[in-house]
């Protein structure tokens, strides 16, 4: 939540100005930040953000299928992130977590 009370800071000096807590709610898409409980947020999209990389989203899950009959549970090490993956017949689940 500090990223985003800096980006609110940073972006909208005016509404912020002299303000010592920020008030920031969590929505699913978006943030509502505010300088005080009963003032007018700042609506603020969560997809701008990662855009932007302000917050990043460092897991990714997905669903594959394979020719063939496989059940078990394997984890690919690489560089960059760690893949966790969950076989069943002509299924695969892989959950993706990405090094910072």
């Amino acid at each position: 939540m500090d990223k985003i009370k800096e980006y609110a800071v940073t972006n909208y000096p005016k509404t912020f100005k002299d303000v010592k807590d920020v008030i920031v709610e969590e929505n699913d898409i978006v943030y509502f930040v505010s300088a005080h409980k009963d003032g007018s947020p700042i609506v603020i999209n969560k997809k701008l953000l990662m855009d932007k990389k302000i917050i990043k989203n460092n897991w990714s899950l997905s669903l594959g299928f394979y020719p063939g009959v496989c059940v078990g549970m394997r984890t690919y090490n690489e560089e960059n992130q760690t893949t966790h993956v969950l076989y069943m017949p002509f299924v695969d689940i892989a959950l993706e977590i990405f090094n910072n």
